[in-house]
């Protein structure tokens, strides 16, 4: 135990000293607090200046009242939004009910008038597609509507035709899309850079302590296990420093701009309060955050033992990097078209891509918490699984010298007892 604390605080210390973390952590520091104050040097200067669903779902629609004369089919409507099937509903209908029990994916509701409801999951972005061809076929029946109360005054019809804007209720069952959507990205963006980074910091510390032949040295003096866990929990430790310091920056340059970027960018204001003021969402976040960055911290540390040239480095770094990068491609691109995918939902449960997917359904409102913890759970005993084959690898690894281990020599290392 004393040896792991004499590697973790030698780790720890090291990175935080080191040049190219205060660095990074300056410049990112300076880009927040001169992003925060760009809203209100804008309005300073302005002041000086003078100044979808997934093709084949099945989305219902029904006619109020006040449609009473008009034509409304389901041809016209698969024309316009061809993403869904419609099928007409009774207009008494509880449309929101109908949405959470997954009956329809959506449900358009037109009672006259130049506005309409369009009620959704609020999962999708081509939800607003939709809207979009439905929002034409209201401007034309409104149309009809008013020149079919005018008479022969056609030029009136005209210029009312001509003055009128359609407007659109959106209800969403789960809330703002585009602001879960942009909560996902940024939170997932931190994690994505963080586990980059910051494992890269690791690999790069193996192998310059055993180009350096600083390695016999402490394989003398210390046992693998406790190298490999000191090294990675120590540059973890500098990690979440660092991330707990960006983190009251944010929060400091919010509360002091909070007015300017509400007026200027008010989802974005509204995303941020949100994060801050959650603590599940931020507690889902810090443990994602973790066991992401160990889970990999771990699988870096190991192959980097094995590897004894920094330009070797690449062929055993790109096993994890692209699991980093299918997790992040899959929690960004494949939420965009549907979070409630079988893929993107056995993903979230696989401890090497459930840190992004997981979270990304969370902030999506397509995971219930027993989801959020069983992910969770099964994330920890990833982690503790990769540390201890982890071990196995580096206890050998850090003796190896010349050229990289090959797949099926980590396989040997793995067995071996």
């Amino acid at each position: 135990m004393n040896q792991f604390k004499t590697v973790f605080k030698f780790e720890y210390m090291g990175y935080i000293k080191n040049r190219a973390f205060q660095v990074m952590t300056i410049i990112i520091t300076a880009a927040i607090i001169l992003a925060s104050f760009i809203p209100k040097v804008s309005d300073i200067v302005s002041g000086l200046g003078g100044g979808g669903a997934k093709i084949g779902q099945t989305a219902g629609f029904a006619l109020g009242e006040n449609t009473e004369g008009m034509v409304l089919t389901a041809q016209m409507l698969s024309e316009a939004a061809p993403d869904y099937t419609w099928e007409q509903v009774d207009s008494s209908a509880d449309f929101n009910a109908l949405i959470v029990d997954e009956t329809y994916a959506a449900v358009f509701f037109y009672n006259g008038g130049d506005t309409y409801d369009f009620y959704s999951t609020g999962r999708n972005l081509n939800e607003y597609g939709a809207m979009n061809g439905l929002s034409e076929i209201v401007g034309k029946l409104h149309a009809s509507e008013l020149i079919r109360g005018l008479g022969p005054d056609a030029q009136t019809a005209i210029d009312l035709i001509s003055a009128m804007e359609v407007k659109q209720n959106h209800i969403s069952v789960s809330g703002n899309f585009e602001q879960n959507y942009f909560l996902a990205y940024a939170l997932v963006f931190v994690l994505y850079f963080a586990l980059i980074f910051h494992n890269q910091f690791i690999i790069t510390s193996v192998i310059t302590e055993k180009t350096s032949k600083a390695m016999e040295l402490l394989i003398t003096s210390a046992k693998p296990w406790s190298l490999m866990f000191g090294k990675v929990l120590g540059v973890g430790a500098a990690a979440i420093t660092q991330l707990i310091w960006f983190f009251v920056v944010v929060v400091a340059m919010l509360f002091v701009n909070l007015d300017s970027l509400a007026q200027s960018v008010p989802d974005l204001t509204q995303v941020a309060t949100t994060t801050v003021t959650s603590p599940f969402i931020l507690f889902s976040f810090v443990v994602f955050f973790l066991l992401g960055y160990f889970i990999y911290a771990f699988f870096y540390a190991a192959l980097g033992s094995t590897v004894s040239r920094m330009e070797d480095a690449s062929s055993v770094t790109i096993y994890p990097t692209l699991f980093i990068m299918a997790g992040f491609f899959a929690s960004v691109f494949g939420s965009m078209n549907s979070v409630d995918s079988v893929l993107i939902k056995v993903l979230s449960y696989i401890p090497l891509f459930s840190p992004m997917v997981m979270f990304t359904r969370q902030c999506m409102n397509s995971a219930a918490v027993w989801e959020v913890l069983i992910s969770m759970v099964l994330s920890l005993g990833g982690v503790i699984l990769m540390g201890l084959a982890g071990a196995k690898i580096y206890r050998t690894g850090v003796n190896m010298y010349g050229k990289a281990a090959t797949p099926k020599e980590l396989i040997r290392m793995l067995t071996r007892r």
